[in-house]
């Protein structure tokens, strides 16, 4: 009988392991996991919050409401390190390779993407 409680707790730590080697919102592509419930800093919430304005603002050219002329000016200059082109953001590089800006509704999919590409199936 105390070979079979040994067998037992062998098997436990295995276990958990294994479940601690892939989270389960990453392994079931049924299983439905919305950006927000991704943990990020304040910084990357406000940098995209930012993001966004810079994407109206190159779609519309209206200044946003809540700026004050200084912030404004900030923007301005921020906002031109971008452009919009059918409908996508990209970051001006001055060597030519421009950088796609990813919006959040595709981060889900690029982090699947990537996980699953480390080898993790």
């Amino acid at each position: 009988m105390e070979e079979a409680e040994n067998d037992d707790s062998k098997e436990e730590p295995e276990q958990s392991v294994r479940q601690s080697e892939e989270p389960e919102e990453l392994r079931d592509d049924n299983q439905m996991l919305i950006y927000d419930m991704v943990l990020r800093s304040a910084k990357a919430k406000a940098e995209e919050k930012r993001l966004e304005k810079v994407k109206q603002w190159l779609n519309n050219m209206k200044r946003p409401v809540s700026m004050d002329d200084k912030e404004y000016s900030k923007f301005i200059h921020y906002a031109m390190n971008f452009f919009a082109n059918n409908g996508c953001l990209w970051k001006r590089d001055r060597a030519g390779a421009h950088k796609l800006v990813a919006d959040p509704d595709s981060h889900i999919q690029i982090l699947k993407q990537m996980h699953n590409g480390l080898g993790h199936r």
